[in-house]
């Protein structure tokens, strides 16, 4: 990190003044009492596509895609209109994947995906509290879900492994004792025995204000058998390693522009936009964590005044979205980046980014990561 001075005539008085914000904020970025490096990464736009909207309506897209680099397909869910859906990410085509209602081959209010692989999917159906099994585009059968595990699942994707769905959680009868010590973020469902793990620990940085918000964003790496998750308000990188059985604090780097919670949730802030305004301004909330080639990725995004101001809008600069690439395996070499509107997921080592926010069509860009503005790499 380059600090530039002014130069001018300062008393030592004066020097200590102006040094002590600055060691506090390096101290304060990492948790630890030593300077965090900075440095920045550039990405720029190699393509897109625009939703074809002429024979199935999306209202939107939500982050957490999963992606079939290999058929060039995203599937989601619109929790808008309640449907799951793949989308061409060639042609832009969109498919809704079952009809609506709460028959044998029909989806009521699904909420999440797993890909098992291109022709398998299992999604999360909390309508029904059921997952169904989807397979070359027919749900093939449905099992029990999460209600008698007493857990509440978040996040729209989910991951297969060794017949078990890893997802996000939040453990709320200890989360609502604030008993962040033992309380488990992550959940292995595995739906044909109807058994439930829940797995990993809590981040050391994590706010203990109130109990809002106390779960994360998951991506689960094959090749390392790990599962990597960063709260939802939180900036610290933590690591659930399966094999081992074992869970780590993999970076503690804060991004330059994550914000702290300082202010604690005082009851309903429905109908109120001061109460959220406030609350929204007080924090980062982490958009998705992924991977691309040898790099693991996380974005955030902090809401700003013109976010409230325009009711929603989360175009950029209403809304800032940044991120932290690392190199794997060992989460080394931190840098950040800056995106152009909101995160999707990835396709092909690129970053699907959502573009035009509330334009009448639906606009998806693919951005690429400008590894030659890579400092470390000089």
């Amino acid at each position: 990190m380059k600090i530039y001075l002014k130069s001018t005539h300062i008393s030592k008085k004066g020097v200590l003044l102006l040094a002590l914000p600055l060691i506090l904020l390096m101290i304060s970025c990492t948790g630890e009492n030593y300077e965090q490096e900075i440095s920045f990464i550039d990405i720029e736009r190699v393509g897109g596509i625009t939703v074809d909207q002429d024979r199935e309506k999306l209202s939107g897209i939500m982050e957490g895609l999963q992606v079939s680099d290999e058929l060039g397909i995203a599937y989601g869910v619109d929790l808008r209109i309640m449907r799951a859906y793949q989308l061409s990410l060639i042609t832009g085509e969109v498919q809704f994947l079952a009809p609506e209602g709460r028959g044998p081959g029909e989806l009521f209010q699904p909420v999440q995906i797993v890909m098992k692989n291109e022709n398998e999917l299992f999604i999360f159906d909390t309508g029904l509290d059921m997952i169904a099994e989807y397979n070359n585009g027919l749900i093939i059968n449905k099992y029990p879900a999460y209600s008698e595990h007493n857990v509440w699942v978040r996040n729209y994707n989910g991951f297969y492994h060794n017949g078990n769905i890893i997802t996000a959680i939040d453990d709320y009868p200890k989360v609502r004792n604030m008993d962040f010590e033992n309380a488990k973020p992550l959940a292995f469902l595995d739906f044909r025995k109807g058994e439930l793990t829940k797995k990993g620990e809590f981040s050391p940085t994590i706010d203990k204000i109130d109990t809002d918000e106390k779960y994360p964003a998951i991506y689960f790496d094959e090749e390392l058998n790990t599962v990597f998750y960063v709260f939802n308000t939180d900036y610290t990188l933590m690591g659930y390693h399966i094999d081992e059985d074992k869970t780590s604090v993999m970076s503690r780097y804060r991004p330059t522009e994550a914000r702290i919670r300082s202010i604690a949730i005082q009851g309903s802030t429905a109908g109120n936009i001061d109460a959220a305004k406030a609350l929204g301004l007080d924090r980062t909330i982490v958009l998705g964590v992924d991977r691309i080639g040898d790099h693991l990725v996380v974005v955030w995004h902090n809401y700003n005044e013109g976010f409230y101001d325009n009711m929603g809008d989360y175009s950029a600069g209403n809304v800032d979205y940044f991120g932290v690439i690392y190199d794997l395996p060992d989460l080394e070499n931190p840098r950040e980046f800056s995106l152009p509107g909101r995160f999707f997921g990835t396709y092909k080592n690129k970053l699907i980014i959502e573009e035009e926010y509330g334009s009448m069509d639906l606009k998806i860009g693919f951005y690429e990561f400008d590894f030659s503005s890579d400092p470390s790499s000089h």
